[in-house]
Order: C-alpha cells, then structure tokens, then sequence
C-alpha cells in the first residue's frame, strides 16, 4: 500500500491477502499482551528450534491455530491436499530462531498499526479477507476495501489466515483480475461480481 501511495505510476495493480491493515476502533492486532505463561511458552518456542519442531510434530492442531491463524477445524474439512501445504508451510518455518526477530517485529508491528490515506490509491485493488483469521484481519481487510477507490473486496467466511479450502478459487480470483487490471486502454474490462 505504501508503494502504490509513493509510485502511482510504477504500479498497475495492487492485490492485498488478508492483509495486517489499520481499522477502526482497533488498536492494532493482537493488541492485548499475552499472559505471562503463555508469553513464556511463546518465547521458548520462538527461541528454540527443537520445540519448535517438537510440537509442530506433538501438537499440530495448536501449531496450526496459533502460528499459522487458522482454524483446525477448517482443515479437517479440506482434505490431504490441503493439509500437506499447511505442514509444508510450518516446515518452512523452520529454523524459528532465524526468524525470531522478524516475528517479533512483525507481532510490534500489528500492535500498533496507523491509517493510511486510503483514498489517494489510484491503483485497481483487489482485497481479500477471511472472517475466521484467527489473526483477526478480517476488519482491516474489509475497511481497506471500502475506503480505497473502486477496490474489488472478496470475502470468505473459513479457511483462516491460509485461506484453506479456497487455494485454486483464490488463484483464479487474482489471475483474474491482474489480467482485467492490467490491460492496455481501450480493452473492454472483464466483470465479476463480489461476495
């Protein structure tokens, strides 16, 4: 967003997935501090590779709904598929305490978020936003989509912040609308319809 509020013209289209977002009312992400145990057990995990890795094997469901956003019940319904690129994608994670810092920020980062000028986006934007985030997203989303000027916003109810379920519909909506955002002038401009 800040790019394409700096570089209007060295940006054709702008697509934001779940994306960590100011709304209002909201003090940022994840604005509560964790309780001194669960802090104490974040800091461990994110500061050891091996149980970070322990309970990626001995707690999946809680690795899924507390480090990926997403709902385990939302995976149980989606099938292999989906749960082979949950796993590979907590794989990737791996080794956690490369990634301690960033993930810090990141967590100082959604605690404190500040209101972009929205209405000054030029770019088409395609915003997409997922009710049960567990990130909890979906607001930010959702206000981003309504104050940007001609945003697309599509909405899904499950599937967390991973979106699982919905990876090829996903796919298909962004492919979409980069080839309707990117066509020269003159080029008649495909319509959908939002959810």
């Amino acid at each position: 967003m800040q790019f394409c509020l700096r570089h209007p013209g060295r940006c054709s289209a702008l697509v934001l997935v779940v994306p960590l977002a100011y709304s209002p009312g909201a003090e940022g992400l994840a604005a509560e501090d964790p309780s001194r145990v669960k802090g104490f057990l974040l800091e461990a995990m994110l500061g050891s590779d091996f149980a970070f890795w322990t309970l990626r094997k001995l707690a999946r469901k809680a690795m899924i709904k507390t480090i990926l956003g997403t709902p385990p019940e939302d995976l149980e319904q989606a099938g292999a598929e989906e749960e082979a690129r949950l796993e590979e994608f907590l794989a990737h994670i791996e080794p956690v305490s490369q990634r301690k810092k960033g993930l810090k920020n990141e967590a100082a980062i959604a605690r404190s978020l500040s209101r972009y000028d929205l209405e000054r986006v030029e770019t088409p934007t395609l915003v997409i936003g997922v009710e049960d985030c567990l990130y909890g997203t979906y607001p930010g989303a959702r206000y981003t989509a309504e104050n940007i000027p001609g945003a697309r916003f599509v909405s899904y109810s499950e599937g967390g912040h991973l979106l699982v379920g919905h990876t090829e519909e996903l796919w298909r909506e962004i492919r979409k609308f980069l080839a309707n955002a990117t066509k020269p002038a003159g080029q008649p401009e495909e319509l959908t319809a939002s959810r």
